[in-house]
């Protein structure tokens, strides 16, 4: 039996589980709903900020998730990049959900970590709608899935 990629990062000291309930699901999804709001007021005079905020709307989003399921990030987990918990938050996710739930949040990540990293860059002006209008999506998605 291999083991899952949960307890992989459970392991690697990324993720921690969480004992009982947490209200900490509802804290992340009204964060996620705020910073969504943000992104579509900056979208139009400041599309750079307003990517930012999609960002983490769905960075968000996908912790809520994940402390729906009693998993949350490490303590340790803020020594790391925000990259590395990225990719620890959205591969948790996807094997608690299932990737088809967030079709694009691969392209996504991808996408915001070349806005961050390269090398690629993304072009805020044209690029942001689009990427608002997916976190939206992915907002919305971990909402259905939370309630």
């Amino acid at each position: 039996m291999s083991i899952s990629t949960i307890d992989q990062l459970i392991g690697e000291g990324h993720l921690q589980k969480i004992p009982g309930p947490s209200d900490h699901k509802w804290a992340f999804l009204d964060l996620a709903r705020e910073h969504l709001a943000g992104a579509d007021v900056l979208l139009q005079n400041a599309p750079g900020p307003a990517l930012s905020l999609s960002f983490s709307a769905v960075r968000s989003a996908l912790l809520g998730v994940l402390a729906h399921h009693h998993i949350a990030l490490t303590e340790t987990s803020w020594e790391r990049t925000d990259q590395d918990n990225d990719e620890a938050i959205i591969a948790a996710t996807t094997e608690l959900v299932g990737a088809d739930r967030f079709p694009e949040l691969d392209e996504l990540r991808k996408a915001n970590a070349d806005r961050e990293y390269g090398p690629t860059p993304i072009t805020p002006r044209t690029d942001a709608p689009r990427w608002v209008a997916v976190a939206g999506t992915i907002v919305a998605a971990g909402e259905e899935l939370i309630a």
